[in-house]
């Protein structure tokens, strides 16, 4: 989910759950729960026949091979549903409870489900975040990013008592010369599980405009490579020795910004 409008949930989401279809060669399920912009199909180069909207109001009628039937399929063996434009409406919260059945059928036939979430909450969305083995919120280095993940933290916690342990932030398109650093943000978001992605302009433009992913794009791309270490980090793929590289090529690039005036130290 991102912390701000654009920082770039869906493209990860996506990414993630191609991974672990296609590295992992798990059974994999990416579920994109934006009613009113569904951009993930394009994230494939695909087009769907059948829509979340149907799924949701037929869930009750549906079985393992159903839903099979209805999910679009990805060559890397990823299947994917996602709301069509055509499915458009105001509120979804009276299919808030459809929306657990669908979980409960997708998580008995599929080992990963990685679901692309709006930003807002509501009784709809919260149903299906509470459901989350881990929330990845993503945030990228500017006040506005900080302050509106920090307001989300505090929504996940106290409302809908979310552990600190099942949320993972990730600083999309990090830049180490950025004014704000990782240390800020941890001191604005306490307690947190920080990673970053690099800023790798022109190989993610190219594979979002072009439907392909990352991993079969670029491969050999940093982005690619924090990518697989996300993944490995929230599917349990992580070897310790990889662990121990990652960490400390994260803890070497700490350092103090002007931003901690404005958050303070950390007690």
């Amino acid at each position: 989910v991102n912390a701000k409008g654009g920082a770039g949930a869906t493209f990860l989401a996506c990414n993630l759950a191609h991974l672990a279809a296609s590295v992992s060669d798990e059974a994999s399920a990416l579920i994109g729960f934006d009613m009113q912009f569904p951009t993930l199909p394009s994230y494939f180069d695909l087009k769907l026949k059948h829509g979340l909207l149907p799924a949701l109001e037929s869930v009750d009628e549906l079985d393992a091979i159903a839903i099979d039937a209805i999910m679009a399929s990805h060559s890397s063996g990823l299947k994917i549903l996602a709301a069509r434009p055509e499915d458009f409406r105001f509120s979804f919260d009276s299919l808030a409870q459809q929306a657990n059945t669908l979980l409960d059928l997708l998580l008995n036939n599929f080992r990963h489900v990685v679901v692309d979430m709006p930003r807002h909450i509501d009784e709809f969305n919260a149903q299906v975040i509470s459901r989350a083995s881990k929330i990845v919120m993503v945030v990228q280095q500017s006040l506005p990013h900080i302050q509106d993940a920090t307001r989300l933290q505090q929504l996940l916690r106290d409302q809908l008592g979310i552990s600190p342990d099942n949320l993972v932030i990730v600083v999309n398109r990090y830049n180490k010369r950025a004014e704000i650093q990782l240390t800020d943000i941890e001191k604005a978001l306490p307690g947190s599980n920080l990673m970053t992605v690099p800023n790798q302009y022109k190989e993610v433009s190219e594979s979002i405009n072009l439907g392909i992913p990352m991993y079969e794009h670029a491969r050999h791309s940093v982005v690619t490579r924090a990518l697989v270490t996300l993944q490995s980090r929230l599917f349990g793929h992580a070897s310790v020795a990889e662990t121990a590289t990652a960490s400390g090529r994260i803890s070497s690039l700490l350092q103090k910004s002007p931003l901690h005036q404005l958050f303070g130290d950390k007690e």
